[in-house]
């Protein structure tokens, strides 16, 4: 089943590594064979469905920056905040192909074809694929096992392209929010260097830092969006305020 998918390495992705002669004694050659294994959903700009791609081919900037290749695929940002109201940040561990070392929002990834793929929810709030993908993630990187689709809270879509050597992003990524009182477990360090709360005088502390390098999508989405996201939680998290089903807003300042 999906919830089951990651038990710290994908048990199926391994014996599939294996018989392919694949090795699978390292970080870095994991990040390397999930590029091969699996396959991201590939839309277009109003996020209407067009078919399917490696991660790899996806993720390849000579094919982000070629026009005749399809590559922007969705994508999910999972933004958890404690009982305190404080945002739950991760700096990406050094093995990731994708922005290694920076920091970012709790969690991000992309939902997977098919097992992940609710093409017939044309209300977005009804797919809970992109959910279902969210909660994997949480429980594969930081070792949450709680986490019901139904937790999270949907806010916006926002897309965007960026490069990070031979590698990049070309996504349509659905942003949720999600709020917890319970501890947070210790990440996989395959995955997640750090973690830290923060409140919004704390964040806008660390991006002040010059020391610190962070995710574009973080970054565009911190520029415009979360300021007055976090000011408006509680609100938010039993309303409808601030949630935007039809706009998929194109971030700027992305480098």
């Amino acid at each position: 089943g999906i919830n089951a998918e990651y038990m710290g390495v994908n048990p199926n992705l391994r014996r599939s590594f294996h018989k392919k002669g694949y090795s699978t004694s390292t970080s870095a050659q994991l990040q390397q064979r999930y590029m091969d294994e699996e396959n991201v959903i590939l839309v277009n700009e109003t996020d209407n469905f067009l078919g399917v791609s490696s991660k790899r081919e996806a993720h390849q900037w000579q094919n982000i920056s070629n026009n005749s290749v399809k590559t922007l695929h969705r994508a999910f940002s999972v933004f958890l905040f404690d009982s305190k109201n404080r945002l739950l940040l991760q700096q990406r561990a050094s093995d990731k192909l994708t922005f290694p070392n920076v920091w970012t929002n709790t969690c991000c990834s992309h939902p997977l074809y098919p097992n992940e793929f609710d093409e017939d929810k044309e209300d977005i709030l009804s797919r809970n694929g992109i959910r279902k993908a969210a909660c994997r993630k949480l429980k594969h990187e930081l070792n949450i096992e709680h986490c019901q689709p139904s937790d999270l809270k949907f806010i916006t879509r926002v897309i965007y392209t960026a490069r990070n050597g031979e590698w990049g992003e070309d996504e349509v990524d659905y942003v949720y929010f999600l709020k917890t009182d319970r501890p947070i477990p210790k990440p996989n360090k395959d995955e997640i260097a750090t973690l830290q709360f923060v409140d919004l005088h704390e964040l806008k502390t660390m991006l002040s830092y010059k020391g610190h390098q962070w995710s574009p999508w973080f970054l565009g989405i911190s520029d415009g969006y979360l300021s007055k996201w976090m000011r408006d939680l509680d609100l938010i998290m039993n309303s409808d305020k601030h949630v935007d089903i039809k706009t998929i807003y194109k971030l700027d300042n992305i480098s």
